[in-house]
């Protein structure tokens, strides 16, 4: 196989199923594709229900994603929470998943690098720092 045809089909094996760890500001968040956003669901699904059989759904309202991150806001009923998700081995694994606002400290303390806490918090509302409790 030529070298240009092998990076090719590495690229498109690639594509959708892993991102780069974002290390500076110049990095781009990706917009959620809808694929991501039913993963998402799926785990937060299987996170909350734990293998009841008629789960009540849970409403994705946001979802950031930055780097290997993803943070959601949903809605379940009248509670409403965030989860900090991180895509590994091939799919999105529950980090955090508790009512209310999660926060850059509270991000922070997981592990994820501010840069991305930051991209992450701006992509779900821009107001972020006002909620913040120090």
């Amino acid at each position: 196989m030529r070298k240009g045809w092998s990076v090719l089909v590495l690229c498109l094996s690639l594509a959708g199923c892993t991102q780069s760890v974002r290390t500076s500001d110049t990095a781009s968040p990706v917009p959620p594709s809808d694929l991501y956003r039913a993963a998402i669901q799926q785990a937060l699904l299987q996170d909350t229900y734990h293998g009841k059989e008629d789960p009540e759904p849970i409403k994705l309202e946001q979802i950031a994603i930055d780097s290997v991150y993803a943070l959601a806001t949903w809605t379940h009923g009248e509670t409403g929470g965030q989860a900090l998700l991180q895509w590994e081995e091939g799919s999105w694994k529950v980090l955090i998943n508790e009512p209310g606002w999660l926060g850059l400290r509270r991000l922070r303390r997981e592990g994820v690098p501010e840069v991305v806490c930051t991209s992450l918090l701006e992509q779900i509302d821009p107001n972020w720092p006002s909620y913040e409790r120090f």
